[in-house]
């Protein structure tokens, strides 16, 4: 059969594509996710995908049978389950929008909240938090430490960030100068 043919025929199975936005109802929820039914198919969001700033458990936030609106992003063929972000239907919310458009180097003061593995993880004022890896931070730094880190990747969409101890970044922003490390060696 050719690969048209195939396509054509699953087409008919009510697949969803990706990207669209379906609703769907809660019929099971975890500590981990939320699991839906959507036209008989099944739909995973994972807890990270849920809410941009509310993290409280999942079980005091949604009931079963409440029909919530998804988007699609992938389909995991193996586990035969769509899997879908709440969170990314409201992008005006995300966190990371914003750090996006601060100029690079800028200075961010932040809490650091686990310093677990190879990674210190700091949380920001904005509700976004980021990693620091272990070697890269100084060895000062304690749980609950407020700390100056700047970025050095971010996937906004994701809710991804990376970040770098100040001190150790070789050109930052600080109230809206740009310092190097020469700079910062003569004062």
């Amino acid at each position: 059969m050719l690969l048209r043919e195939t396509l054509s025929c699953d087409m008919n199975k009510n697949m969803v594509e990706i990207g669209n936005i379906i609703e769907g109802t809660v019929d099971r929820i975890e500590p981990y996710g939320l699991f839906l039914n959507h036209a008989g198919g099944k739909v995973v969001v994972l807890g990270p995908e849920v809410s941009w700033h509310d993290h409280r458990n999942l079980r005091d936030r949604f009931k079963i049978r409440d029909v919530l609106r998804v988007l699609v992003l992938r389909y995991n063929y193996k586990d035969d389950v769509y899997v879908g972000s709440i969170r990314r239907l409201h992008p005006e919310l995300n966190p990371y929008r914003d750090l996006s458009r601060l100029r690079p180097g800028t200075v961010l003061q932040g809490k650091v909240t686990s310093l677990a593995g190879d990674e210190v993880t700091v949380a920001l004022p904005n509700g976004a938090f980021g990693h620091v890896p272990k070697y890269r931070a100084p060895s000062h730094w304690a749980r609950g430490q407020m700390v100056p880190v700047v970025i050095t990747a971010l996937e906004v969409d994701e809710g991804r960030l990376w970040l770098d101890a100040a001190e150790s970044y070789p050109n930052k922003t600080v109230n809206g100068s740009t310092e190097t490390k020469e700079k910062q060696a003569a004062n």
